[in-house]
């Protein structure tokens, strides 16, 4: 905007971020509903509802992944042969071939 700040930061809203491009110097915008980003790639928080699966934001957690609720991250499944739980050690769906039983894939 033609503005010169501090800190990248500081010109963030509710709906996206920025970060610092070191090669330009100019604040530019995170990726679309990221919050906060280290640069363009990397996103550290989401705008709610997203979550963060990798460097990105994801509306939900994919396969073989459930939400870790204290980080808002998408965190892999733990358990062998399961597609889908719901937390590190409960597993709600597995992989064909495989029978859940008690949350675990057998």
């Amino acid at each position: 905007s033609g503005t010169c700040v501090t800190n990248c930061s500081s010109i963030s809203n509710q709906s996206i971020g920025y970060f610092l491009n070191t090669n330009s110097s100019r604040c530019e915008p995170c990726q679309q509903n990221c919050l906060n980003c280290s640069n363009a790639n990397n996103c550290t928080n989401c705008k709610l509802p997203n979550h963060i699966y990798g460097s990105a934001c994801v509306p939900e957690c994919p396969l073989s992944t459930y939400l870790d609720v204290n980080s808002n991250s998408c965190q892999a499944c733990t358990q062998n042969n399961c597609v889908g739980c719901q937390d590190s050690s409960k597993c709600t769906q597995c992989k064909v071939g495989s029978y859940l039983l008690n949350g675990i894939c057998v």
